[in-house]
């Protein structure tokens, strides 16, 4: 909360923008992103790994935490963005809850948008962004900055989630800020900012940008992720106390016979209620396989218009990217120069780039085989283009000046490869940096211009 601010959010008399709403907010939409990780990541094989929350560990400890910044309001809403991450960010390591050992979310309660000055209904996201004072929305290292000018639109509790999600009532922008990616609903502002604080938590876990899904342009749909279908929205239930071990959204399902058009049997997965587990203690994060709802009405998805996005696209007609390696374990560094890698804006993965999801897999903030008697022993060679770990070498990625991955190699820990070397033809011109993490969640950032250095 910055200096000479009360900390209520800016939001409509019918909402409650008061500190504690604003924490209850929070703490449901970071328990939603907490479980999207975990769901994607079980979908993808690595286990139901997840970050933890301080209230994971501690069943005393808030969700929330409020942090009473030196920073003006003025000064807030004058500051460029990367400013204002510096400044909290350092505020934040000084504070009695700052450590190297933690990663951070804050939300700047003094975002103030002003749409006095309007005379159209639509708006660029450009003019929304001129209109507000205190806009921020940038992830990196330890710490991810998000404004609150739509925090109004969130759900308190897991109860309001799908309504919250499926609200058609239209922003009045001429009041309150709409970043909905042009949807105007406050349904779309939901699904926008949650998916904002999902892309630059991303950022904070080293992840990069990609051609798509939320960490490229479809973290304006995160809802694609969360809506079941229509006819069981009466379905959903909350817990009735958050414990340690939390219920979460896992799908508990029951079976509905249909008639398919070819005159079969067919049997449809309903979902019953939902409920989530929360994060757990790191050897205990990998949970029996249950799958996160995935929404594919089309009435329901009409809803929110633009940018949809679609689990069945690429999984028919030979047309998905995949690549196979054939390797012998004994084969020389040198033969593994054969090895092609994925080129990421042909990967068509549903919402999470493959890369992504396999460097949260073996982050150290998600990996159990991640331990600081583990650390070290990651090097690159650069005028041989030969990166080395003693541990094994998990995921290399190429990305450009935007920090966009242009390609990645993946090696399985199976494969135990300890040494690669890049091929030339694949130092792009516009390569920027090369980006390295091995089995137990060592990473370094090399530049593939200048010299190199360490994260």
């Amino acid at each position: 909360m910055t200096d000479g601010h009360d900390g209520r959010f800016q939001a409509p008399e019918c909402e409650d923008n008061s500190i504690e709403s604003a924490c209850e907010r929070i703490s449901t939409g970071v328990h939603l992103i907490q479980s999207l990780f975990a769901e994607r990541l079980q979908k993808a094989g690595y286990g139901r790994l997840t970050f933890q929350l301080q209230s994971d560990l501690d069943p005393m400890a808030p969700d929330c935490h409020i942090l009473y910044s030196d920073v003006s309001v003025e000064e807030a809403h004058s500051a460029l963005a990367s400013t204002l991450w510096t400044w909290l960010g350092r505020e934040i390591m000084l504070s009695h809850f700052g450590s190297k050992e933690r990663k951070y979310i804050a939300f700047l309660s003094s975002t103030q948008y002003n749409g006095n000055h309007i005379r159209k209904d639509t708006l660029t996201h450009e003019e929304i962004v001129e209109s507000t004072k205190g806009y921020v929305s940038l992830g990196g290292g330890g710490l991810a900055l998000v404004g609150t000018g739509c925090l109004y639109t969130w759900a308190t509790s897991i109860e309001e989630v799908v309504p919250r999600l499926l609200s058609e009532v239209a922003v009045d922008t001429k009041l309150f800020m709409d970043e909905s990616n042009y949807r105007g609903t406050y349904g779309g502002c939901y699904s926008t900012t949650l998916g904002a604080v999902a892309h630059e938590m991303g950022h904070t876990f080293d992840l990069g940008h990609t051609a798509h899904g939320i960490m490229g342009p479809d973290y304006h749909n995160i809802h694609c992720l969360l809506l079941p279908e229509e006819s069981t929205l009466t379905c959903v239930k909350a817990p009735s106390k958050l414990n340690l071990v939390r219920d979460t959204l896992l799908s508990s399902t029951k079976q509905v016979k249909h008639i398919s058009s070819e005159g079969e049997e067919k049997y449809e997965a309903l979902v019953q209620e939902l409920q989530v587990v929360w994060s757990v203690p790191k050897s205990q994060l990998t949970c029996e396989n249950t799958d996160l709802l995935q929404h594919k009405n089309p009435k329901v998805i009409k809803k929110f218009g633009k940018q949809q996005i679609s689990e069945e696209v690429g999984h028919s007609k030979g047309n998905r990217a995949t690549h196979t390696f054939y390797t012998n374990p004994d084969t020389s560094g040198e033969a593994l120069n054969c090895l092609s890698p994925i080129l990421d804006r042909n990967d068509i993965s549903p919402f999470w780039a493959t890369s992504c999801l396999s460097i949260l897999a073996l982050h150290r903030w998600f990996n159990p085989n991640a331990t600081k008697e583990n650390s070290g022993g990651l090097t690159f060679n650069k005028a041989k283009r030969q990166i080395t770990s003693e541990y094994g070498l998990g995921v290399i990625e190429i990305r450009d000046t935007e920090s966009l991955s242009i390609l990645h190699w993946k090696f399985s820990r199976e494969s135990a490869h300890k040494e690669f070397t890049i091929p030339s033809q694949y130092i792009y011109p516009k390569a920027e940096t090369l980006w390295v993490i091995d089995q137990v969640g060592n990473s370094m950032t090399f530049d593939l211009k200048k010299s190199e250095r360490e994260t």
